[in-house]
């Protein structure tokens, strides 16, 4: 392990002073040195900021797959990621607050989060399918997907939506996000076509008390009880087309939780 960071560290020095090849370790302890080293031609930086979004990639569904047996390999993992976000904010400078507010707009699947809300006993958030929609219309909806033992044992699968308000605060190049008011279904998201028309028929209300495959409005929990009434704030680190990591402040813990996803309006 303390060769790969070695590397890690090596490589960028030789971005800056050589004419040779820059090396980036995506340092996955599943993953074999011969495998976790990429050569890039320098000066190359796109195939740079690549190399470390596909190590960030990689990383995050090793991450993703042992937090959900041990919560306790978290920290750590936030940890490792740090140091990835710090190589690609170095490698990619930062875009434009209102070029993010475009980008953001769409459908997207959450590949890594080390956020860590209150769940309630015998709930278990499924991490690989949670999801988010960010309207052009100010907005917006997060989508989680939970395993929940009833008491007899047996366990069953449901599926949570949360309506969000998102408002541009541009002085601070910050996304000020408000919990509207939340949904819920039995089942998961796997017959939905796309996303972006679940998010509408929630807006509109065609998906609501729908009894062939609707939601139905929760009773109001108030923040801290429940998330109706929270307001938190998101900046954005990184966004491409395709991949994005935003942060920011968890209204329950105050600490600041980090998101990692990739574009997708189709539910896995």
């Amino acid at each position: 392990m303390l060769g790969i960071l070695f590397l890690r560290k090596l490589s960028f020095l030789l971005l800056a002073s050589l004419a040779g090849f820059l090396a980036i370790s995506c340092r996955n302890s599943d993953i074999s040195e011969s495998e976790a080293l990429s050569q890039r031609p320098l000066g190359r930086t796109q195939m740079v900021v690549e190399d470390i979004i596909g190590s960030i990639k990689a990383f995050s569904k090793v991450a993703t797959e042992r937090a959900a047996s041990n919560r306790a390999t978290i920290p750590a993992s936030r940890l490792r990621m740090a140091d990835f976000i710090s190589e690609l904010k170095e490698a990619s400078p930062k875009k434009p607050f209102e070029e993010e507010l475009r980008l953001s707009q769409g459908s997207w699947r959450q590949i890594w989060s080390d956020d860590q809300n209150p769940i309630p006993p015998g709930q278990k958030i499924i991490k690989s399918k949670v999801y988010q929609v960010i309207r052009s219309d100010g907005f917006g909806f997060n989508f989680g997907i939970r395993a929940i033992t009833l008491p007899n044992g047996a366990e069953i699968i449901a599926t949570s939506a949360i309506q969000l308000q998102l408002e541009a605060e541009r002085q601070l190049g910050l996304l000020k996000v408000t919990f509207l008011k939340t949904f819920s279904k039995q089942g998961d998201l796997s017959e939905e076509p796309s996303l972006a028309e679940l998010a509408q028929g929630l807006l509109d209300g065609t998906r609501v008390n729908d009894n062939a495959n609707g939601f139905k409005q929760d009773e109001e929990r108030r923040f801290p009880r429940g998330p109706v009434g929270a307001v938190g704030t998101l900046e954005t680190i990184y966004i491409d087309e395709t991949f994005r990591i935003a942060q920011g402040p968890n209204p329950y813990s105050k600490v600041v939780d980090t998101f990692i996803l990739v574009k997708s309006d189709v539910p896995q």
